[in-house]
C-alpha cells in the first residue's frame, strides 16, 4: 500500500498517494502534493517577508520626507515672524515653495528607488527560489 498524505480543506480531507513521479521508476517528488504545497508555503512566506520589508522601508522614507517638511514649515514661521515688511516675507514665502516643490520632486525620486530596490529584491528572491530544490 502506498504510502499517504492528507491535506484538510474546509469542506472534507482529500487523500493524495504520496511519491507521484511523472515518470515511473524515476524517484522524485515533484508531483508530491505535500512537497508542492511546503515549496508554495517557503515562496508565500519569503514574498510576504520581502513584501513587508519593502512596506516598511517605503514608510521610513515617506515618515522621513514628512518630519523633514515639517521641520521646513516651522522654519517658515520663525522666518515671517523676523520679516520686516510685506516684500520680504514675499521673498521668504517664494523661496520656501521654490525649495519645496524641488524636495517634493526629489522625493518621488527617491520613493522610485525604494520601489525599484523592494522589486528588486523580490525577483532575485524569486530566482532563487526557482533554483533551489524541492
Amino acid at each position: 500500500m502506498a504510502a499517504e498524505s492528507q491535506i484538510k480543506t474546509q469542506a472534507d480531507t482529500v487523500v493524495f498517494p504520496t511519491g507521484l513521479s511523472a515518470f515511473p521508476g524515476i524517484e522524485n517528488d515533484l508531483f508530491d502534493p505535500t512537497s508542492i504545497m511546503a515549496r508554495q508555503m517557503r515562496v508565500a512566506l519569503q514574498v510576504n517577508q520581502l513584501l513587508l520589508k519593502g512596506m516598511t522601508d517605503f514608510h521610513k522614507e515617506v515618515h522621513r520626507f514628512i518630519d523633514h517638511r515639517l521641520r521646513a514649515e516651522i522654519g517658515l514661521q520663525n522666518a515671517l515672524q523676523k520679516c520686516k515688511t510685506p516684500t520680504e516675507a514675499l521673498q521668504t514665502c517664494t523661496s520656501f515653495v521654490e525649495d519645496a516643490v524641488s524636495e517634493y520632486m526629489e522625493e518621488i525620486g527617491a520613493l522610485g528607488e525604494v520601489s525599484v530596490k523592494s522589486a528588486g529584491d523580490a525577483l532575485s528572491n524569486e530566482k532563487k527560489s526557482k533554483s533551489q530544490p524541492v
